[in-house]
């Protein structure tokens, strides 16, 4: 892009496996050949962003992905459930997806674009923002859900999730200078939706519908499923409504020059099923905004 054009930061939310929008929507950005000037990223907006930051292509950054989705499916597998280090699973391998995605040795000084990522210190409740140092080990940190994942023990800090005070860290990236600022949000209703689910089936409906004999095992696993994924469910919840007052205040005062919304409304933060179908979402979002990023890019002032 010419020099005369405007300079692009690119603030990536959190989200879980949306995080696939954001691929998606990086992709729109690539295949137009915007550039990126500066990137804040939290949990997973943190490894895609470290991802770009690094000069991976989308292509890219969905193999390495997309690589762990398509081997195990689910976050909820018997063989990942833990209760050590403060957390219910163990995240082997979707550690081990992180560090296909950033080199263990890789410094922020070293990347090809600024990138900064956050985390929050468990033990004072404070944010923590990264932007030197060790990339793998930070955003570790910034995807680490409480009571999920395990902690990172950084620097001694105990450190979780960013999301828990900031999930869109737009006022991080105002700090890199860039003159155009586009945040992408995944933030959905689905937490809330699938609370208020599971509180009709275990609190408000009494008669489970009679069914065929030969539909009981269905039945009996089903329900078994439910039972384990309730306490997730409001785990995400609790999370998600504690990040809310000051993630608006957030987009208040620091209001980005677009807000982009792929509509992955119906999409949980850990539906790993469906990672194709939000990775199309991220693509829709981007080639919607297309005109109006190149529009910001271009405008005089």
């Amino acid at each position: 892009m010419n020099s005369a054009y405007k300079t692009l930061g690119l603030t990536l939310s959190g989200g879980g496996t949306k995080g696939f929008a954001h691929i998606g929507f990086y992709k729109t950005l690539f295949d137009n050949q915007i550039p990126i000037h500066s990137i804040a990223g939290c949990s997973i907006g943190a490894l895609v962003g470290a991802g770009i930051a690094q000069g991976k292509t989308p292509d890219e950054i969905f193999a390495i992905m997309s690589s762990f989705v398509e081997a195990e499916h689910s976050f909820f597998r018997i063989s990942n459930f833990s209760f050590e280090k403060g957390s219910l699973l163990r995240a082997g391998e979707e550690i081990e997806m992180v560090e296909k995605m950033i080199p263990a040795s890789l410094t922020f000084e070293e990347l090809k674009i600024p990138l900064i990522v956050n985390a929050v210190d468990i033990e004072k409740g404070e944010l923590v923002i990264f932007k030197s140092g060790n990339v793998l080990e930070a955003v570790k940190a910034s995807m680490s859900i409480p009571g999920l994942f395990p902690p990172i023990f950084l620097e001694g800090r105990l450190l979780v999730d960013g999301g828990v005070l900031n999930s869109i860290p737009i006022d991080l990236c105002r700090t890199m200078g860039a003159d155009v600022h586009v945040a992408v949000d995944l933030k959905s209703f689905y937490t809330e939706q699938n609370i208020a689910g599971l509180v009709y089936h275990f609190y408000i409906q009494k008669d489970l519908e009679k069914v065929d004999k030969l539909e009981i095992p269905k039945k009996l696993l089903k329900e078994a499923m439910l039972k384990i994924s309730f306490p997730f469910a409001i785990l995400l919840r609790s999370v998600c409504i504690a990040e809310e007052a000051f993630r608006n205040r957030i987009l208040t005062e620091f209001k980005p020059d677009l807000l982009v919304h792929p509509d992955v409304t119906n999409f949980s933060l850990l539906d790993t099923e469906k990672y194709l179908e939000i990775f199309a979402k991220g693509t829709e979002a981007g080639e919607l905004a297309l005109p109006r990023i190149q529009e910001l890019l271009t405008k005089n002032t």
